[in-house]
């Protein structure tokens, strides 16, 4: 499987409070053939996961709600693989 390929079928979701910073760091990695989903926060990240989980997360640390450092805890605690 060539690399195009291999990106096609990676999900990655994206999680900050900031829409421009979302909407950037989104266009970028499809622009590179990824599939992206966003969040604006922690918790919301955690709902889109659930229903999807994606390959990797990428996150704000700072966000109200619950951040970074939260978020990135509780996603290694129930979807090891991420």
């Amino acid at each position: 499987m060539d690399d195009a390929i291999a990106k096609m079928t990676k999900t990655i979701l994206v999680v900050d409070d900031h829409p421009d910073i979302r909407s950037f760091i989104s266009a970028a990695l499809e622009a590179a053939g990824y599939q992206v989903r966003t969040a604006e926060d922690g918790v919301q990240a955690l709902v889109r996961q659930r229903e999807h989980p994606a390959d990797l997360l990428i996150t704000d640390i700072f966000m109200p709600e619950q951040d970074g450092f939260e978020t990135i805890s509780r996603c290694r605690a129930e979807f090891p693989r991420t």
